[in-house]
């Protein structure tokens, strides 16, 4: 049985925090352990939303008030306050009562002035006030949290969310991604981005009931979690934009080198990456002190190549086995792409994946 011993204070960042020490012989969080969960696999995804953050304050003059709103141990919510440059004031909540005692002890431990704790559902904290910045990180999907989260962030600033139900959203479950995105997944080579899409179809759709347009900024697929980032505007003609990237991808038409056979989405077809953003996030990282920094930065210079790509995207593995050939070097099929004058880009959703504009046709040559 798992036990709750003490406490102990682990570091991360520039920040010292107390969380709940546990016995436990498993891996991941359990409700069952009745006690806020500390996940030291999930650095990567508060040492960027750190970045982010600092991103949104440098490019505002006024003050900032930024959300944590499941916070569980508090973490993300106090390196926000203690980490952070700027006018800005940090909101911490759970509804947990116990975690909302730890954010008090975290609280009390630092002596923070621009930071308070709220032991509330999440969608009632919503509605109670306006955000600059509102980071949705929940164990499952964040879709119960985005309709309260278009109604209270302010204009021109950030959602964050998180999900952990990969297997829905890449068609291992099709019909669970259809009750909770409204959309037909495809359970392919692709279907990390195909998933990410969907996530992001969904929160377009949301945006769009309150006439709000979208702007990913900056959208991936790490570990076993997509994480989203989307600058929101109030603004018919941007709502109006977005909805043109809403999109079915029918019967009959290819993804990669695989023909689809019924019709899937609606889905997110626009760019998934700002790479001006990205610029910008990349001059901060070396300004901060964080754990996971040299991955961070693998992370954003692939994402800022892949800005510029193509929806979807091959790998050398899956042409090769259609075609019963060896997979070619990496480099050599983009020298050889390059040479013919196609663009080439890498992918962060597969270490062997590309993106192109040269059709399939040209690419089924040079492997032959």
């Amino acid at each position: 049985m798992n036990k709750l011993n003490f406490f102990e204070e682990i570091s991360e960042g520039t920040t010292n925090v107390f969380v709940y020490k546990i016995k436990s012989d498993s891996k991941g969080p359990s409700s069952k352990q009745g006690v806020p969960f500390y996940n030291p696999t999930m650095q990567l995804n508060r040492d960027i939303s750190i970045l982010v953050c600092q991103q949104l304050l440098d490019s505002s003059k006024r003050k900032m008030i930024l959300l944590d709103g499941l916070a569980a141990s508090g973490i993300r919510g106090v390196r926000l306050a203690n980490e952070l440059v700027g006018d800005f004031e940090v909101v911490i909540n759970d509804w947990d009562e116990k975690s909302y005692n730890l954010i008090e002890k975290n609280i009390e431990k630092h002596s923070f002035e621009n930071i308070k704790a709220c032991n509330k559902n999440l969608n009632v904290l919503l509605s109670e006030g306006k955000f600059d910045y509102i980071d949705v990180d929940p164990f499952g999907s964040p879709v119960g949290f985005i309709d309260s989260a278009f109604r209270s962030i302010k204009n021109g600033g950030i959602i964050a969310c998180s999900a952990t139900d990969t297997a829905a959203l890449c068609g291992v479950y099709p019909k669970v991604c259809i009750r909770r995105y409204g959309a037909v997944p495809f359970h392919s080579i692709v279907m990390k981005e195909i998933g990410l899409r969907i996530l992001l179809g969904f929160i377009c759709r949301v945006a769009g009931v309150y006439d709000k347009g979208i702007e990913p900024s900056l959208c991936y697929s790490t570990d076993h979690y997509f994480r989203i980032y989307v600058k929101v505007n109030s603004s018919i003609s941007k709502t109006n934009q977005c909805m043109n990237n809403f999109k079915i991808i029918h019967s009959g038409e290819n993804i990669g080198i695989e023909k689809i056979k019924n019709n899937i989405g609606p889905m997110w077809l626009g760019k998934v990456i700002d790479k001006k953003t990205i610029g910008e996030i990349l001059n901060i990282v070396s300004s901060k002190k964080l754990g996971c920094k040299n991955q961070i930065y693998r992370l954003l210079d692939i994402l800022e190549e892949e800005a510029d790509a193509p929806v979807f995207f091959y790998t050398t593995e899956s042409i090769a086995s259609f075609l019963k050939k060896s997979s070619p070097r990496m480099d050599l099929l983009f020298e050889k792409l390059k040479k013919q004058g196609y663009n080439v880009y890498r992918t962060h959703f597969s270490p062997t994946g590309f993106k192109t504009d040269a059709s399939i046709n040209i690419i089924e040559k040079m492997f032959k």
